[in-house]
C-alpha cells in the first residue's frame, strides 16, 4: 500500500490515506487550511476550511461518544455529517464552474450520508460497527472492469472475476 498525493488519469488530485491515518492527516489539513485562510480571502478556501473543520468535529464526537447515543449527540452527529457533505458538494460545484479538476465527489460520500442518517435514526455510534471493510470496493470493481474484455459478456466476466477473488479471500490472513 502507498499513501500520498497522486494525480489520477482524470486530472483530479487524489490523497491516498487509509482510515485512522486519514483522521490524523485531516487535523493537519484543517490547520494548514485555516492558516491559509488568514492570508487569502477566497470562497474555495473558506469552504475547504468549513469542510475540514466539520469532519474533524464529526470524528472527534464519534470517538468521544458511547455506543448508544443520546438525542443531542444523535442530532449533532447528523448535522455535522450533512454539513460536511454539503460543503464538499459546494467545493465540487465551484471546481466545475471554474473548470478546475480539484474537488471530486467520491462514491464513498454516499455511505457516509447513510452513517449520518443511521446516527440520527438508530442512535448507535458507527465507531462500534463500521470498520472500513468495504472502503475500496468501488475501486476493485473499477479495476476489474478495466481488465476484462469489453463486449456483450463484460458484466458476466466482471462478476466471475469478483467471485474468483471472493473464493480465494482469507478474512483471517
Amino acid at each position: 500500500m502507498h499513501s500520498g498525493l497522486l494525480n489520477t488519469t482524470d486530472g483530479y488530485p487524489t490523497l491516498c490515506v487509509k482510515a485512522y491515518n486519514g483522521r490524523i492527516f485531516l487535523i493537519f489539513i484543517d490547520r494548514a487550511l485555516h492558516s491559509l485562510s488568514e492570508t487569502t480571502q477566497n470562497g474555495e478556501i473558506c469552504n475547504a476550511c468549513v469542510s475540514a473543520r466539520t469532519l474533524c468535529a464529526w470524528f472527534d464526537l464519534v470517538e468521544r461518544s458511547p455506543r448508544f447515543l443520546d438525542r443531542p449527540t444523535r442530532i449533532e452527529l447528523h448535522r455535522l455529517g450533512m454539513k460536511f457533505v454539503m460543503t464538499l458538494d459546494r467545493l465540487a460545484r465551484l471546481a466545475l464552474l471554474n473548470n478546475i479538476s480539484r474537488w471530486r465527489l467520491q462514491p464513498k460520500v454516499h455511505p457516509f450520508v447513510h452513517l449520518a442518517e443511521d446516527h440520527l435514526w438508530h442512535g448507535v455510534n458507527c465507531r462500534t460497527f463500521h470498520r472500513y471493510i468495504d472502503e475500496d470496493h468501488v475501486g476493485l470493481c473499477k479495476r476489474l472492469c478495466q481488465k476484462v474484455h469489453r463486449g456483450d459478456l463484460m458484466e458476466l466476466r466482471v462478476i466471475c472475476r469478483w467471485l474468483l477473488r471472493l473464493a480465494s479471500w482469507d478474512p483471517m490472513g
